[in-house]
C-alpha cells in the first residue's frame, strides 16, 4: 500500500521528514508520496496531487500547532484558498474516501 504524507513545511517539516525516513525503511520510499518538490516541472500541481492521492491507500496528515491557522502573504488563512496544496491534498483524499 502506498502512503501519502501531507504536512505544512512551516510547522512540521522536521517531524514529517523523520516520519518519512522511518517509513521509507519499512515500506520503501517508492511507496511514499512525501513532497511537492518531487513534482515534475511544468505539470499542473493540482492535477498531479490529486492523482498522487488516488494512487495511495493511506494519508498521514501531520498537524502542527499552526497548521490550521497558517496564513498567506496577504494574511488570509491558507486552508480557505482553493490553491493551497494541503487543502488540495485533503479534499482529494476525502472525495476519494481515502483513510486519513
Amino acid at each position: 500500500m502506498k502512503v501519502f504524507i501531507s504536512y505544512r513545511r512551516d510547522d512540521s517539516q522536521v517531524e514529517s521528514t523523520s516520519i518519512y525516513r522511518e517509513l521509507s525503511r519499512e515500506i520503501g520510499e517508492e511507496n511514499i508520496f512525501f513532497d511537492v518538490d518531487n513534482i515534475p516541472v511544468g505539470v499542473n500541481f493540482k492535477t498531479y496531487l490529486q492523482n498522487a492521492v488516488t494512487e495511495c491507500g493511506l494519508m498521514l496528515v501531520i498537524i502542527g500547532k499552526d497548521w490550521a491557522d497558517a496564513r498567506d502573504q496577504d494574511g488570509e488563512r491558507r486552508l480557505e484558498d482553493p490553491r493551497d496544496f494541503v487543502r488540495i491534498e485533503l479534499e482529494s483524499a476525502l472525495t476519494q474516501g481515502l483513510t486519513i
